[in-house]
């Protein structure tokens, strides 16, 4: 946990300002990967849909 003890107000407003931009950061980050994941899942539901077909051909 972060102790704010013998800080200033500025330090204070400084490191949420730091920890917010560092939140920020890293929401960004995931939602760049989400947007990846989303972007390469109908390749994926493709595939899928592909082998039930082949599975359904075989009679497993």
């Amino acid at each position: 946990m972060l102790s704010m003890k013998g800080m200033s107000l500025f330090d204070m407003l400084e490191t949420r300002v730091g920890l917010e931009n560092h939140h920020n950061a890293m929401a960004r980050q995931l939602g760049g990967h989400m947007l990846e994941l989303d972007q390469g899942l109908p390749t994926l539901l493709e595939a899928a849909k592909e082998t039930l077909r082949g599975v359904a051909w075989f009679g497993f």
